[in-house]
C-alpha cells in the first residue's frame, strides 16, 4: 500500500512537470520568434524560403523551373513519410491497448507459456483499459499522433498548392503574387514543423506507460534537443538587437512590402 501511495504521488508530479516544461519551452520559443527571430532557427529559416521564392520568381534565374519543382518535391516526400509513419504507429498502438486485456494464459497452465522475459515489460503485461490513468496516456499518446498525422497532410497540401503555382506568370489581379507564395510556403513549413513536434512529444508520453520517471526523463532529453537545434548563438556586434547590414534589409524589405500589400478578400484555397 505504501510502495503504491508513493508511486501515485510520484506520477501525480512528475507527469504534469513534463508536460508543463514542454509547454512552456515552445510558449518561451514562440516569444523568441516573434521578438528576435533572427535569433532563432525558425525566424532564419522564414526569411530563408520567402529569398527563395523571390528568387525563383526572378527572370534572371535559369533552370528555375525544375529546382523549384525537385525542391518542393523533396518536402512534400517527407511530409509523406512523417504522416504514413504517424498513422501506422496510431493503428499499431490503438489495436495493442485495446487487446492488452484480452491476452490470459490458459486454465490449468496447460498451452503455451508466456516468457519468463515478459517480466520486464510488466507495465504493459498489467495493461488494464479500464482504468482512468490508462485511458488517460493511451489517449495523449494517440491524440498527438492524430495530430501529427493530420498538420503533415494539410502541409502536403499547400506545398501542393505552392508547386503549381510557382511555375506560372505572376498576376496580381487574381492575387497570384510573390507575397501570397510565401505564405503558403510558410504556412506549409509551418504546420510541417507542428507535425513534427508532435510527433516527439509522442515519444515521452508513450514511455508515461512505464511510469513518471521514464516520462520525465525522456522530456528532458527532449528539450534539450530542441534548445540545441531552435536557437542561434554567434558573436553580434551588439547586446540584444542583431546589428547585421543583411538582416536589417531584410526586414526592412519585408515591413516595406506589408505596407504596400494591397488588403484582398476571399483568396483561392
Amino acid at each position: 500500500m505504501e510502495k503504491w501511495q508513493h508511486s501515485d504521488v510520484v506520477d501525480a508530479v512528475l507527469a504534469p512537470a513534463s508536460i508543463g516544461l514542454i509547454v512552456a519551452y515552445h510558449v518561451y520559443l514562440f516569444y523568441n520568434v516573434r521578438t528576435q527571430p533572427l535569433r532563432t532557427l525558425i525566424g532564419i529559416n522564414q526569411k530563408a524560403r520567402r529569398l527563395w521564392v523571390r528568387e525563383m520568381l526572378s527572370e534572371h534565374h535559369q533552370r528555375k523551373n525544375v529546382l523549384a519543382v525537385q525542391t518542393i518535391r523533396n518536402s512534400i516526400m517527407e511530409s509523406t513519410l512523417m504522416a504514413t509513419t504517424a498513422v501506422l504507429l496510431t493503428a499499431a498502438m490503438a489495436t495493442y491497448f485495446t487487446f492488452a486485456s484480452s491476452i490470459k494464459p490458459f486454465p490449468g497452465g496447460g498451452g503455451i507459456k508466456p516468457s519468463t522475459s515478459s517480466s520486464t515489460l510488466s507495465p504493459l503485461s498489467s495493461y488494464s483499459p479500464g482504468s482512468v490513468s490508462n485511458t488517460i496516456k493511451t489517449f495523449s499518446v494517440l491524440s498527438c499522433l492524430m495530430l501529427s498525422f493530420l498538420c503533415h497532410t494539410q502541409s502536403i497540401r499547400f506545398l501542393n498548392h505552392v508547386n503549381y503555382m510557382i511555375n506560372v506568370p505572376m498576376d496580381s489581379r487574381i492575387c497570384l503574387t510573390t507575397d501570397y507564395l510565401g505564405d503558403l510556403m510558410e504556412r506549409g513549413t509551418f504546420i510541417y514543423s507542428v507535425g513534427s513536434r508532435t510527433f516527439y512529444v509522442s515519444f515521452p508520453l508513450l514511455l508515461w506507460v512505464f511510469g513518471s520517471v521514464p516520462m520525465f526523463l525522456c522530456a528532458l532529453v527532449l528539450l534539450h534537443a530542441f534548445y540545441t537545434s531552435d536557437f542561434v548563438y554567434y558573436n553580434i556586434p551588439g547586446d540584444a538587437e542583431v546589428d547585421n547590414p543583411l538582416s536589417d534589409k531584410i526586414l526592412h524589405e519585408d515591413l516595406e512590402q506589408q505596407h504596400q500589400k494591397p488588403h484582398v478578400h476571399g483568396r483561392p484555397e
